[in-house]
């Protein structure tokens, strides 16, 4: 075992329901986000999308609004939707540019992710890095699925799941195809729609363990999903004493801001509230959390954590002369 992985019970548990292959991995932006503005190799983080949106097509914020990651999702969907009302096409531009970019960093999270050989892989990012390798490193072939031709059965088919739409690299990205705008949501979500990705994440919250890396889960349309499937776990518990599926969260036990000397006291401060809400809704969502260290803002810990759990590669056949 490599020295500085966490410790406890918790974690041991979840080590060994991914050694089985018994759990599914939820892979949130976290893995796919660039470390800078400038750094052309990630891609951008919610806010950073929805501003660059808003630039290009020219729609205004409140005065004296920032973009920042403590703007909440419902407003990040409202000015995205503007953004696409008040021009389609640089609306599409912007989202082509962003995501079926040429691949320029592969990150070697996800190489280790599928060398792991998870049951299922889910995501609701855009970006192609996950599907890429399913085909580039997975051990036994993954098919690819993405919103709006999801199944609730193609989790436990295996499959590389995009929840909210994806763009492949070099593709052509399809606005309707991907869930950004509060329309998007509310009808991706939305009961009166159908909610065509509930069934998706019943099949994940109620039928599997689920590891969740890169993620914080607090938008309310996830919120209503976890409270939806707790109910329906506390009820089959209770009629036929069935014991629920296990649900952790790895996070780093200091945010990213924080090995910035930029950053001010009041923005730690506001960092530290966020963290402290987070920890209480995953207690709401029954997802256990596991701190780890992550060393730097390139997160060499979780790398750390992964290697670990990856088999061992076999070593390069020797040619005689």
């Amino acid at each position: 075992m490599i020295a500085g992985l966490p410790q406890g019970k918790e974690f041991s548990e979840l080590t060994a329901l991914v050694k089985n292959g018994d759990i599914v991995v939820f892979v949130g932006s976290g893995l796919s986000s660039r470390y800078t503005r400038e750094d052309l190799s990630g891609y951008p983080s919610w806010p950073d999308l929805v501003d660059d949106l808003c630039k290009r097509c020219k729609v205004s914020y409140e005065p004296g609004e920032v973009l920042t990651k403590t703007t909440t999702p419902e407003r990040l969907q409202i000015l995205a939707g503007m953004a696409k009302k008040a021009d389609i096409a640089g609306y599409v531009q912007v989202i082509q540019d962003h995501f079926a970019k040429t691949i320029v960093d592969r990150k070697e999270y996800y190489d280790l992710l599928m060398q792991i050989d998870f049951h299922a892989y889910v995501t609701t990012n855009y970006d192609p890095l996950l599907a890429q390798a399913a085909v580039r490193t997975a051990s036994s072939p993954r098919e690819v699925c993405a919103y709006p031709r999801l199944h609730c059965g193609d989790i436990a088919l295996r499959r590389v799941v995009y929840l909210h739409g994806y763009v492949e690299e070099n593709g052509k990205a399809d606005p309707e195809a991907l869930i950004l705008t509060k329309d998007d949501f509310d009808f991706a979500y939305g009961e009166e729609a159908g909610g065509l990705l509930l069934p998706c994440w019943v099949s994940l919250l109620k039928d599997h363990n689920v590891l969740f890396l890169g993620c914080e889960l607090g938008e309310t349309e996830l919120a209503v999903c976890f409270k939806r499937c707790n109910r329906l776990r506390k009820a089959m518990r209770k009629r036929f004493n069935v014991c629920p599926k296990k649900r952790f969260i790895l996070l780093p036990e200091i945010e990213e801001q924080t090995f910035d000397d930029s950053v001010d006291s009041g923005a730690r401060l506001t960092m530290a509230s966020k963290r402290h809400a987070t920890i209480q809704r995953l207690s709401e969502f029954d997802v256990a959390p596991i701190m780890y260290d992550p060393r730097d803002k390139r997160h060499v810990g979780l790398v750390e954590i992964l290697r670990d759990w990856a088999p061992p590669r076999p070593a390069p056949m020797l040619v005689a002369d």
